[in-house]
């Protein structure tokens, strides 16, 4: 996956930073665009993506915000067949929408970081 240009203001994510089921799931999400030729990526391809790959913290926070997980993986299965992870391609792009997600997304995992670092005392404060 490699690092992506943010055409918004020009930074670069690091993909390979992070966990493998997100860089798996953000694979996905480019395989299921490019299958319902979508012209780029877009933040609904990232949720069906991550839906589908059934992971148990994934599952939580949908239950938690009401939703049923396992009634929306049979939906998607229904709607738009199984998924299928063979010659996932990775040349489609981002969407403008999607990449603001991933730059708050990064922004929020680090400053969570260092807030949880700084409490332990392994940086220190101005």
């Amino acid at each position: 996956m490699g690092t992506i240009t943010n055409e918004i203001r020009d930074q670069l994510f690091d993909f390979a930073l992070l966990a493998p089921t997100t860089q798996k799931a953000i694979g996905m999400a480019q395989h299921e665009a490019i299958k319902m030729n979508a012209p780029e990526v877009y933040l609904e391809h990232v949720f069906l993506a991550a839906v589908r790959q059934d992971d148990v913290e994934v599952n939580e926070v949908l239950k938690d915000i009401g939703l049923d997980p396992h009634m929306i993986q049979t939906q998607s299965a229904e709607t738009f067949g199984n998924p299928n992870n063979e010659d996932i391609r990775k040349d489609l792009l981002f969407s403008r929408e999607l990449l603001i997600c991933f730059e708050w997304a990064i922004s929020f995992a680090t400053e969570m970081n260092s807030e949880i670092l700084n409490q332990c005392g392994l940086f220190c404060c101005p």
